[in-house]
Formats: C-alpha cells, sequence, structure tokens
C-alpha cells in the first residue's frame, strides 16, 4: 500500500526503501529482476545516488546476467564512477554459475575489454579474449586483440597460433602483412625456414611490390 502512494507522493527515498522491504521476502528471480531494475532506475535517474544504483544493477546481474538493460546501465555507472575493477569482478563473479553458451561469451567478451581497455592487466585480458576463442576459434575481435596483447607481452609461440589463425580468415587488404608476419616469427622463433619461404613466397606472389613496415 505504501509503494503507490510514495510514487505519487514522489518521495523517491522512501520508495527505495519499501522497494527494498518488498526484495527482501521476494524469491522469483523475474520479479526480483524486475524491482532490482526498477531500484536501480530510481536511484540513477531520480535520486542521483550512482553508487546506490551500481549497488543495485551488480544485484540484478546477479539475477540475469544477459539482461541488456541490467548491462548498459552498469556500463554507464562504471564509467561515470571509474569503478571499472568493481565492475569486472561483479562479471568474474557470475561467470562460474552462466551455463548459457552465448551468454558466457559476451560475458568473457566484456571481461577481456575491461581488462584491457580500462584495468591495464594483459594477463586477464588474454584469459578472457581466450575464453572467447574457446566459443569460435575465429572470433575476429579476439584474435585481433590477442595479436597485440601477446605481441606485447613477447609470448612469441602463442602470438604464431594467432597469427595462423588471423591468416586463415583475412580480407584481402590484411593477408600479405599477416602472411609476413608469421612468416618472420616462424623462421626467428621456431627456426622454420621452410615455412617462412613459402609464406614470403606467397606474399610476393600476391604483391610484388610488399613492404611492411
Amino acid at each position: 500500500m505504501l509503494e503507490p502512494h510514495y510514487q505519487e507522493a514522489e518521495r523517491a527515498e522512501d520508495l527505495a526503501r519499501v522497494l527494498e522491504l518488498q526484495l527482501q521476502d521476494l524469491e522469483e528471480p523475474l520479479e526480483r529482476l524486475g524491482l532490482l531494475k526498477r531500484l536501480g532506475t530510481l536511484r540513477q535517474t531520480v535520486l542521483d545516488h550512482p553508487k546506490a544504483a551500481f549497488e543495485s544493477w551488480g544485484r540484478a546481474l546477479a539475477e540475469e546476467p544477459s539482461d541488456p538493460t541490467v548491462l548498459e546501465a552498469l556500463d554507464t555507472l562504471s564509467a561515470s564512477l571509474g569503478a571499472h575493477a568493481e565492475l569486472a569482478e561483479l562479471i568474474a563473479a557470475r561467470l562460474p554459475t552462466v551455463l548459457d553458451g552465448q551468454t558466457q561469451v559476451d560475458l568473457n567478451r566484456r571481461l577481456a575489454r575491461l581488462a584491457d581497455q580500462q584495468l591495464n592487466d594483459p594477463a586477464r585480458a588474454i584469459a578472457g579474449w581466450q575464453s572467447v576463442l574457446q566459443a569460435d576459434d575465429y572470433d575476429a575481435e579476439a584474435l585481433a586483440a590477442l595479436d597485440r596483447l601477446h605481441q606485447g607481452q613477447q609470448n612469441w609461440g602463442a602470438l604464431i597460433d594467432v597469427l595462423r589463425r588471423r591468416v586463415d580468415q583475412a580480407d584481402e587488404a590484411d593477408l600479405a602483412d599477416l602472411r609476413f608476419r608469421l612468416g618472420y616469427l616462424l623462421e626467428a622463433v621456431e627456426g622454420d625456414v621452410a615455412g617462412a619461404v613459402e609464406l614470403y613466397r606467397s606474399v610476393l606472389w600476391d604483391q610484388p611490390d610488399h613492404a611492411y613496415s
């Protein structure tokens, strides 16, 4: 009875308290998700309490990690609060309980982007992108990120594997450079001169004036 009264009276703080009380006795996941989304929206847009809103949306993520509204709200709030590490921990905590394959890929992708672009944690980013590749050996975003990360970490053997996959799915504009880089690593790291020569030959066959910079 209090909820519509506080809503009509625009008593947002009291309404938030009532929603929290309702959550204590609510067990059905979809109903909890709906209530948490209302609470997160209230705290984010009406009360302007971003930290409390982030906490509410984080609880909503635990109820349904594939909900686009929840993910969008967490992205927005983590950016404004600088709470990238906190968002990464929320996602990492949720991942082991996720059974849906596509949701796993999406969350691993988000975690890898956070580690790579916001947290400056190459080891965690590499692990995240490798998890994405477990679902799709030729995921273009994961391969491009791992190319850069392995090169930065000087993980030459892992980089060779990534370049092989990139060569397999590259378009014509990138193929020559990728083959040249793979050939160079085969020669310099693995001592595979024959394999390197074959790649150099294919580069020159397609682009006689090729020059890698």
